[in-house]
């Protein structure tokens, strides 16, 4: 039963630590049933207070019969007293105080001489079965320091520390820091601290005896750990040392540490430092002087960690590395000993260690995983000259995570653009990025969008295409699709022409060398061969055509020449040629071979139809031909004409469809 009554407090407090059934009774039934208790109902057998587990006796004096105690009232009404099923006959229980001290209300209740109800209400306090909790330090052989802190164990009223020679020191006023000096030296003092109730009555086992080794024994500081936490630009010390303050300095390797200038004070626990660079690296320690004993931790410093590269097979860290040898705090050189660096490795979410490496460290990945690093150092030594007690620490560096969709693979830079014959397009590469994942795929895009215009298979290294645009770039897709960088752009020379000149862009349409120069072809109308007719240097990009030498049309091109030869074709143009004729104004038919004979000149090949008529002053027909090759020799079958002016008239047509018509006047002279 004792049990259940504790289970029923127990849980009714930790549910309802504000005492929900007095409110609740208050607010339905009234007032606590002990406001209107009588006195003297029962009294205690033995104490009314004590530390847990306390038994209390009580003894009815209300010299009524069948009486019946409820030992954990809570201010409810009669009806759920008598309902709670926690009354009891039973005149003793079993106390107890979990964490704090507890003061619990027995209820005896009854029914008088008249049948009425009866009530009698007394208190029992119970205080926690705490020990005090304390650190201590000891230096020189002869000195201790001794703090008591300010905790909820820490629950009483004054402390006693006996220092083992006889003497005692007292204080109440938390946090307590107590100091005694020995008058000899000895290896090892026996200490007690004992906690201290006002009340003499309560008697709890509170004292706690410790063995302090005079050579810095108990509680040294250390600062155990240490995290770069980069996201909030913030250093996490974990430190383990007196229940006091302590002060913290801050170095930046390889400057000394300034004696006059705390960074600031920190207790044990969990502190926490901001900083601005997590490149840069910073090394902490700690230092208390306690009536000329020094009191330092030993160093432990951030290692920034970064990557030095990253491939789509291997993630290169490199890492800032601790530093060693002497570190100089308030004259206790203090010696970093030994330094472990392990590599905490997170592959998509599954965390591993690689021990004892150093820096660089190459890592195998997979392009198709993620993965985050931290370094792991771990650091120990002495923390001053002649310490018997040495320091580890941990240092956690920043966590640094590879970000392969931002790793693109370089660019392809070996490639050229050129016209085919058929006026399609060709850019032509050669993969010379030096990527070691193989290919998916190679895609095309046009000057100044992204969205792959063409794509072929790894096993081709050439694009056809068919369009009005100029400039193009490459690029390719790995087997982890990962995108490679555009290769840069080449652009194709365009030729246009007009009956004047021939004009080209200034384009370049080689990726990895400069123009040199050009060569312009014009092609044969007889042979159809493209034959060279001039070569001009790169900074020229026009040229005035002789079209004599044409008789339909004049096609041109050219090619434009790289620094190591490489070609480029540009379109072709066509300059149709218009029909030219020369007609004499005279002929003298006398046999002397000059001008003998009335004979038409020009690109005659340009026509298509002819009709030529002769006719003399009196409009007779003289002369008719469908030749424009055919000559007249100023005959009329066969007989001479006479001398005199006579008329021409030509109607024709040329292979552009143009009609000519011409007519004048020539002179025969014999």
């Amino acid at each position: 039963m004792k049990i259940l009554y504790r289970l029923y407090y127990f849980v009714r407090k930790l549910l309802f630590p504000g005492g929900f059934v007095l409110l609740f009774a208050t607010a339905i039934h009234g007032q606590s049933l002990c406001e209107s208790a009588s006195p003297g109902g029962f009294e205690f057998d033995g104490p009314s207070s004590g530390c847990g587990p306390l038994t209390i006796k009580v003894k009815n004096t209300s010299g009524l019969n069948n009486v019946q105690y409820h030992f954990y009232y809570n201010g409810e009404s009669l009806d759920e007293v008598l309902n709670s099923g926690l009354l009891t006959s039973s005149t003793t229980n079993l106390y107890f105080a979990e964490d704090e001290n507890t003061t619990y209300t027995i209820l005896q209740y009854g029914k008088d001489n008249n049948g009425d109800d009866f009530y009698s209400c007394k208190n029992v306090t119970v205080r926690a079965n705490n020990k005090p909790v304390f650190s201590y330090t000891s230096c020189n052989g002869n000195r201790i320091n001794v703090t008591i802190p300010l905790l909820p164990q820490n629950n009483f009223d004054s402390y006693q520390i006996d220092w083992g020679d006889g003497t005692l020191d007292f204080g109440s006023s938390l946090p307590l820091e107590k100091s005694h000096s020995f008058n000899d030296q000895q290896s090892e003092r026996p200490i007690t601290v004992k906690g201290l109730f006002s009340d003499n009555s309560v008697n709890c086992a509170t004292e706690v005896v410790v063995n302090v080794e005079m050579t810095e024994g108990g509680n040294y500081p250390n600062i155990d750990s240490l995290y770069l936490i980069e996201d909030e630009q913030k250093i996490e010390l974990v430190f383990d040392g007196l229940d006091t303050d302590h002060r913290i300095f801050r170095r930046v390797p390889p400057n000394s540490y300034n004696n006059n200038q705390a960074e600031t004070t920190i207790v044990p626990g969990i502190s926490s430092l901001q900083y601005q660079n997590v490149d840069t690296q910073m090394c902490f320690a700690t230092f208390r002087n306690s009536g000329g004993c020094f009191e330092s931790s030993g160093e432990v410093c951030t290692t920034p960690l970064k990557f030095m590269e990253i491939t789509r097979d291997a993630a290169v860290l490199n890492w800032v590395l601790h530093p060693t040898g002497l570190n100089t705090l308030f004259g206790s050189n203090g010696e970093t000993q030994n330094v472990t660096y392990n590599l905490i490795k997170e592959e998509d979410g599954v965390v591993s260690k690689i021990e004892n490496i150093l820096p660089p460290f190459s890592d195998d990945i997979e392009c198709t995983k993620n993965y985050c690093y931290q370094i792991e150092t771990i650091v120990s030594g002495i923390p001053k000259f002649g310490a018997s007690i040495g320091y580890s620490s941990v240092s956690i560096s920043n966590k640094i995570c590879t970000d392969l969709d931002e790793i693109k693979p370089p660019a392809i830079t070996d490639l050229y653009i050129t016209y085919n014959d058929d006026e399609s397009k060709s850019i032509y590469f050669n993969d010379n990025s030096v990527w070691p994942i193989e290919r998916e795929k190679y895609m095309l895009v046009k000057s100044g969008e992204s969205i792959a215009l063409d794509s072929i298979s790894t096993d081709k290294n050439i694009f056809n295409v068919v369009n009005d645009e100029n400039c193009f770039s490459v690029f390719f897709r790995d087997q982890c699709h990962n995108l490679s960088e555009n290769s840069p752009e080449v652009c194709i020379v365009e030729l246009s022409a007009n009956a004047e000149a021939l004009n080209w862009t200034s384009n370049n349409p080689f990726a990895k060398e400069e123009v040199v120069g050009y060569s312009l072809f014009s092609q044969n109308e007889q042979t159809l061969s493209f034959e060279l007719i001039n070569s001009f240097p790169a900074e020229k990009f026009e040229h005035s055509p002789n079209l004599e030498m044409f008789e339909n049309s004049a096609r041109y091109k050219l090619k434009v020449i790289s620094q190591s030869g490489l070609e480029s074709f540009s379109n072709q143009v066509l300059i149709p040629i218009s029909t030219n004729l020369y007609f004499p104004t005279a002929f003298s038919p006398n046999g002397d071979q000059i001008n003998d004979t009335f004979e038409i000149k020009g690109n005659l090949s340009s026509l298509s139809s002819f009709e030529l008529f002769i006719y003399d002053r009196l409009a007779h027909e003289v002369f008719r031909s469908t030749d424009p090759k055919e000559i007249w020799d100023g005959t009329l079958n066969g007989s001479p004409l006479p001398s005199g002016t006579y008329l021409y008239a030509l109607k024709a047509t040329n292979k552009q469809n143009e009609e000519i018509h011409k007519h004048g006047y020539m002179v025969l002279l014999r």
